[in-house]
């Protein structure tokens, strides 16, 4: 199940008449919906600026095409600046996993939808790329079932997403990005991975610096100064717990 978004659509929409709003709309869902065909999926729903597709061959092909959307964004961005308008980021959330699809309403309305667990997790990945600030997000359980060494992924977290008690591995899809950028966050992964564990371990003074290294060497690593933040906090609550065990 993949969703896509139009990050911050509110605030572009403000400006727009609404007969502006539907054609940018569909000029944008014109250069996304035929690389989800392409990819061997099918589009089951439009909701607004967002996109709902389902891929029922093979679990590689939303990822595909997901890596396809982002490189034809930059197509319609230039169409957008070619228009006098501002160029837009979008957010892809991709989960894999069992669900049914059958027809929903009444008797004198109906349509075609998909229920499932993995639907409303793929949901929650795609409104949680704009809090990593990473275009493409994959849950553990697709990163499991893909093909060894055919993308360049980083494990960035394990949380339990809203609406859920088991946590889940989410993984940020590196393909996504310029060869310069990818070869760079390629470099620093060992380092990323080990200030990751070593958070994960507890340590947040050996973390927080690890972290701060990374970005020395790449200060555009959003997931790394989430990190680093986290590990400023954890160090002031553990000295808030130590002296309040002083005080007692």
């Amino acid at each position: 199940v993949l969703f896509s978004d139009i990050r911050s659509f509110t605030t572009i929409s403000e400006k727009m008449t609404p007969e502006e709003n539907f054609k940018f709309i569909n000029d944008f869902m014109n250069h996304m919906t035929p690389i989800v065909k392409k990819n061997h999926g099918f589009v089951n729903k439009f909701i607004g600026d967002s996109i709902m597709a389902i891929f029922h061959r093979e679990i590689s092909d939303s990822v595909d095409a997901s890596i396809d959307m982002i490189h034809e964004l930059q197509v319609f961005n230039n169409y957008l600046i070619a228009n006098d308008q501002n160029p837009i980021k979008i957010g892809v959330g991709i989960n894999s996993g069992r669900l049914m699809l059958g027809t929903l309403g009444t008797h004198d309305r109906m349509e075609a939808s998909v229920i499932g667990d993995a639907v409303n997790l793929a949901s929650r990945l795609e409104a949680l790329t704009k809090y990593y600030n990473c275009p493409v997000l994959l849950s553990g359980h697709t990163v499991q079932k893909l093909p060894e060494s055919r993308y360049r992924l980083r494990l960035i977290d394990r949380v339990a997403v809203k609406g859920k008690e088991e946590k889940t591995d989410i993984f940020q899809i590196l393909d996504v990005y310029t060869e310069e950028m990818i070869m760079r966050k390629q470099k620093l992964l060992p380092l990323f991975d080990r200030a990751y564990d070593t958070f994960q371990s507890g340590d947040f003074v050996r973390a927080e610096l690890m972290f701060k290294e990374v970005i020395t060497e790449d200060s555009s690593d959003h997931v790394a100064k989430i990190y680093l933040e986290r590990c400023s906090e954890e160090g002031e609550h553990m000295t808030a717990e130590r002296r309040m065990l002083h005080l007692m």
